[in-house]
C-alpha cells in the first residue's frame, strides 16, 4: 500500500481487506483515494462526455487506472464495513450518477448496501 501507483495501492488494500489484515491502514488508504477521485470526471482528462473515452488513446490510461483504483478502494471499504466511509460513499452515490465520473455512484451505492 506504499507503492506509488494508486491502482496498486487500492488493489493491495482490497486484497488485505479480504483476508482481514492491516485493516486500519487499508481503510485509511482507501478513504484517501476515494476522496482524491470523488469529484474527477473525464473532462479533467481532456475528454468530452458526449464522445466518451477512447480505449486506444494512451491519454485515456490514467482515467481507466484511476477508475479501477476507486472501484477497488470502494470494494475494500465495503468488505471492511467502514463506518468512516459512509458520508463520502453517500456523497458519491447521490452525486456521481453519470458514467463519466472516476468514482461511480453505482459502486458507492453497492458498498452502502453491503
Amino acid at each position: 500500500m506504499n507503492y506509488s501507483s494508486d491502482e496498486v495501492k487500492a488493489f493491495a488494500a482490497a486484497s488485505l481487506a479480504e483476508i482481514g489484515m492491516e485493516t486500519k491502514k487499508a481503510e485509511k488508504v482507501c478513504l484517501h483515494l476515494i476522496n482524491k477521485f470523488k469529484n474527477i470526471t473525464i473532462k479533467d482528462y481532456g475528454f468530452d462526455p458526449q464522445k466518451g473515452v477512447p480505449t486506444t488513446d494512451p491519454k485515456a490510461d490514467p482515467f481507466y487506472s484511476n477508475s479501477r483504483s476507486c472501484t477497488h478502494a470502494i470494494y475494500a471499504l465495503r468488505i471492511l464495513k467502514s463506518k468512516n466511509a459512509v458520508p463520502v460513499l453517500k456523497e458519491i452515490s447521490e452525486k456521481n450518477r453519470d458514467w463519466w465520473y472516476v468514482c461511480t455512484g453505482a459502486d458507492a451505492e453497492h458498498a452502502l448496501e453491503g
